[in-house]
């Protein structure tokens, strides 16, 4: 979507997506599911005469919030902190995940509100403090005889890095996060 318009949208348009998500994501917690994979490459838009519909793909992380046995809210996860993997892309994961708490409808909510920022400030480049770029590595050769420990240090850095951006991410304040965006949001 975003290559179409230069990574950028209007604030007509940002808040038309922003209606039809909040629908799709009324349709899944209604359902009793969190997506928890908010993010702009898990939308799509619709082909021939549906080309003005949006929808929500990736269902990988798709998780039930109310027992299909008990009918209840299944109870909460705390303290099982749960570290990032390495590759994870952090840009739109909740903190509150990083933390060990179980994800909830709110951490959908806030990915979908992170989304929309990002679309109206424009999506080249970083726009958010915690999505810089880890520092680039020299390449590890597999011919190298300490490869694996070299990675394995490579790795702990990047998971150092990444705790870092979680804890930034915690504290950004929303005010912060909206700097340069249209008075309206």
């Amino acid at each position: 979507m975003c290559d179409f318009v230069g990574g950028k949208f209007t604030i007509d348009t940002v808040c038309k997506i922003g209606v039809q998500l909040l629908q799709r994501l009324h349709h899944f917690h209604t359902n009793h599911f969190l997506h928890k994979n908010i993010r702009p490459e898990n939308v799509i838009i619709g082909k021939g005469k549906k080309s003005d519909i949006l929808y929500l793909i990736d269902l990988s992380k798709t998780k039930r919030f109310i027992g299909t046995k008990t009918g209840q809210h299944i109870p909460k996860r705390l303290n099982k902190r749960k570290l990032p993997d390495v590759e994870t892309d952090i840009t739109y994961m909740p903190y509150r995940e990083n933390e060990g708490k179980s994800s909830s409808r709110r951490d959908d909510l806030e990915g979908l509100g992170l989304m929309m920022i990002k679309f109206l400030r424009g999506t080249r480049g970083p726009l958010f403090p915690w999505e810089i770029e880890f520092p680039v590595w020299i390449p590890v050769s597999f011919r190298d005889p300490n490869y694996f420990e070299n990675k394995k240090l490579q790795d702990l850095d990047k998971l150092k890095w990444r705790l870092k951006a979680m804890k930034l991410k915690k504290y950004m304040t929303v005010e912060q996060l909206c700097q340069g965006v249209h008075p309206v949001m």
